[in-house]
């Protein structure tokens, strides 16, 4: 696969599929490849070579294509948990893989995206992230989830990266969130909970984000829930990010 700008003239990517033991006449299926492309208009040129052929044979140039740049949000990402296997695998491209503690259940084409999800025991259960440099935020973040408590818990912990950020459900409901700032021997944390609770027993989406002017905002099912400010920055601990719990028995999700 050769792809090409819309003058035809510059080579921008090309994508090689080596075939063993191809029939003499008839279809080749080739599979399925992904290859990654720039942005911009592109058009697709396939190439045939054969130690039988003289030449090598190429299609037409395709139809032109538009690749936009991802969303601003998916440029940004440093993990993102999808759970539609049960492996605790980041489908970001940062790596930040995660392991189980406890026994949660995963059930699989579960949710409102029917991709899967973990139920948690509010006792035991949790995910591990192990700190790297990706999740170590310290001027702006954003998180988000799907949740459905089955138990509001005191402060049953979303996810957190312990002594750093904070994103949990309070046991009347409430999304609560809270930073450290300032450095290691003068930290002061910085709370900020939601005006509105959310519902047990149905899936809710909660979000919340704090921008490098220290602008706060807790989002509900896609709609502004309540903003503030609070000082600037984060501080960067190097704890694990944790989702379910913050530690092995504290601030469990139900």
């Amino acid at each position: 696969y050769i792809f090409t700008d819309s003058n035809e003239n510059e080579t921008k990517l090309s994508h090689s599929v080596s075939l063993s033991g191809e029939p003499e006449s008839g279809t080749i299926n080739t599979g399925s490849h992904s290859v990654t492309v720039p942005s911009g208009e592109i058009q697709l040129v396939i190439q045939l070579s054969h130690p039988s052929l003289s030449n090598t044979l190429s299609t037409s140039p395709s139809s032109k294509y538009t690749v936009s740049e991802p969303p601003v949000a998916y440029q940004h990402l440093v993990a993102w948990y999808p759970f539609d296997t049960s492996s605790i695998q980041d489908s970001s491209s940062n790596n930040n893989d995660g392991s189980i503690s406890g026994s949660p259940n995963y059930i699989s084409n579960s949710g409102p995206l029917e991709n899967g999800a973990y139920d948690f025991d509010g006792t035991d259960d949790f995910i591990n992230i192990p700190n790297s440099p990706s999740i170590s935020l310290t001027s702006e973040i954003t998180e988000s989830a799907w949740v459905l408590s089955e138990n509001h818990q005191d402060r049953g912990t979303v996810a957190t990266k312990n002594g750093s950020y904070y994103f949990q459900v309070n046991s009347d409901g409430g999304v609560e969130t809270y930073t450290y700032y300032g450095t290691n021997s003068r930290r002061s944390s910085d709370y900020f909970d939601s005006s509105n609770n959310i519902p047990e027993g149905v899936w809710t989406h909660i979000a919340w984000t704090e921008d490098t002017s220290g602008l706060r905002t807790i989002y509900i099912n896609g709609t502004v829930d309540s903003t503030s400010q609070h000082e600037p920055g984060i501080y960067d601990s190097s704890k694990s990010l944790r989702i379910g719990a913050q530690g092995s028995s504290s601030r469990q999700f139900n």
